[in-house]
């Protein structure tokens, strides 16, 4: 790992150490690291595939950013994880089960824990292989960049559900309109990019796929994770639905 690699690790925990000296919590902060970088990677990802063929400065430049940005996004992501985890842990073990925010069971969360454990480090693991081979620049150009775009509509989620609990309020018809926007695009990206996408990428891609274990080793648990989360999220999209109704 390069030391150009090493230094492109510390912009989001700088970030977050600037966000806390602007007062702002540390949820937030890590909130607002995490926009940054997903809306910088998604961007840069859309044009570059949009304006340049494989082999251009624009495409290889881009493919670098998004891969330097996607490496120290997904370490600050690992570290804020296992925080959050431990913190977590601690409360579950001092018998103070109210401070957890959720009804999830402590097992629930060690699970999902885990399943983001395996994408982080395959990411990081893709990331480092379109570095060190240009060849790969197209392939994670899409799979690191333009597939955050359904990351940025559940970061919206996430955070405008938190200050709900928080505040210890139920949503106003206003709120419940615009979640359900937010929702549907976070469905209809996800399905778009992560899903359609994603595949196609992969079947245009099988030449290179299934000649070197390094992809198979990061983009293998990717493809997997990503059909698992589709799943997992079209059910939750479904009882949504029927309690609509």
């Amino acid at each position: 790992m390069s030391y150009p690699f090493l230094l492109a690790l510390c912009p989001p925990f700088a970030m977050q150490w600037l966000c806390g000296e602007m007062t702002l919590g540390e949820k937030d902060a890590v909130a607002v690291v995490h926009m940054v970088f997903l809306m910088s990677m998604s961007a840069t990802a859309s044009l570059a595939l949009l304006t340049s063929s494989d082999d251009t400065f624009l495409m290889l430049q881009a493919g670098s950013a998004v891969a330097n940005c996607m490496a120290s996004y997904q370490f600050h992501n690992i570290y804020y994880e296992v925080k959050h985890l431990a913190h977590l842990l601690q409360l579950e073990r001092h018998n103070r089960r109210r401070e957890l925010g959720r009804d999830r069971p402590v097992g629930e969360l060690v699970r999902t824990f885990c399943l983001n454990m395996v994408h982080h480090a395959a990411t990081v693991f893709a990331a480092t292989l379109c570095l060190s081979r240009p060849e790969y620049t197209r392939l994670f150009v899409y799979y690191g960049g333009v597939t955050e775009w359904s990351t940025v509509f559940l970061i919206v989620l996430e955070v405008g559900d938190r200050w709900r609990r928080e505040a210890q309020r139920e949503a106003t018809d206003r709120e419940t309109v615009w979640r359900t926007v937010v929702m549907l695009g976070f469905l209809v990206t996800f399905l778009t990019f992560r899903v359609a996408g994603w595949m196609f990428v992969l079947v245009k891609n099988w030449h290179l796929v299934q000649n070197d274990a390094g992809l198979q080793i990061s983009v293998g648990p990717l493809t997997l994770l990503q059909l698992y989360w589709a799943k997992k999220i079209v059910a939750k999209a479904r009882r949504h639905l029927r309690r609509g109704r």
